[in-house]
């Protein structure tokens, strides 16, 4: 029996919602990354993500990545242990959470990322905007966040 991964659901669940509405759907494997090089102590930066003309994007999970100024000239490892909030916002006003939450809450680390139940999904066309705060008073922080998904095109059903 072959394994099924939860993620290779939420997109079937996805494009099946999209089927229903009256569209084939058209998905492309794609990840978007926001860099925050360096989020201050106590500080917070923003990266706004924007997608194509003509395609939307679908994430289905989050990964991030951060390390301390500090560790830049040694081996860089993966840290677990940075205290950081995400908050991510659509341009139409859309909001994943309803406020910021913990990172370790909703992205994972590595192989393991932070699966979403109901799939983010930003229009062609627009934009979201992604905001980490860094909690740590002490270090400066290099905090890099994946959106793991799809850039997708829905053409109604019978179209050419």
């Amino acid at each position: 029996m072959q394994e099924r991964y939860a993620v290779s659901s939420y997109v079937e669940a996805q494009i099946a919602r999209w089927r229903r509405q009256g569209y084939v759907p058209d998905l492309d494997h794609y990840i978007y990354n926001a860099d925050f090089n360096p989020i201050p102590e106590a500080g917070s930066l923003s990266q706004v993500n924007a997608t194509d003309e003509d395609r939307g994007f679908v994430a289905f999970a989050l990964t991030y990545r951060a390390v301390t100024v500090h560790s830049l000239g040694s081996p860089q490892q993966l840290v677990e242990t940075g205290q950081f909030l995400l908050q991510i916002t659509r341009s139409d006003g859309y909001a994943l959470q309803d406020r910021p939450t913990d990172i370790n809450n909703v992205a994972g680390i590595g192989i393991r990322p932070g699966r979403f139940y109901v799939p983010f999904v930003v229009p062609p066309r627009s934009s979201w905007e992604t905001t980490v705060s860094n909690l740590d008073t002490i270090d400066q922080w290099f905090v890099q966040v994946a959106f793991h998904g799809a850039k997708y095109r829905l053409r109604p059903r019978g179209a050419r």
